[in-house]
């Protein structure tokens, strides 16, 4: 898992995790929608029904009321919607194939294994 301070406009995406402190608190939010306009730049709503948001160019001149905005983001090795379909590293095979039956480093035949 990565948490990464925002630091740029066009870091968030819809679906991101958020954790939101406003200098008393910390929320953790996901962004529903990410709106960007001319006019009010860019704007990250987490709750609609409540009317949400903050503006990440304010924020990030020190102007919003968010005072510290970090992104939550899985690294990608541990990213499983992002590995379906992708053979492993190891031994070739798919994620949903049994993985200790066929890998040669389980079953511990170090004839296969290299030395780096």
């Amino acid at each position: 898992m990565q948490i990464e301070a925002l630091t740029r406009t066009d870091q968030i995406r819809p679906g991101d995790t958020l954790l939101i402190s406003d200098g008393k608190t910390i929320t953790p939010a996901t962004a529903l929608k990410v709106k960007v306009s001319e006019y009010d730049g860019t704007e990250v709503i987490f709750d609609e029904k409540r009317n949400k948001f903050f503006n990440v160019g304010m924020y990030l001149e020190g102007a919003s009321w968010a005072k510290d905005v970090r992104v939550v983001r899985l690294s990608p090795r541990l990213d499983l919607a992002a590995k379906k379909g992708v053979e492993r590293d190891c031994c070739g095979t798919l994620p949903r194939t049994p993985h200790r039956s066929t890998c040669a480093k389980y079953r511990g035949n170090s004839s296969l294994l290299t030395l780096k």
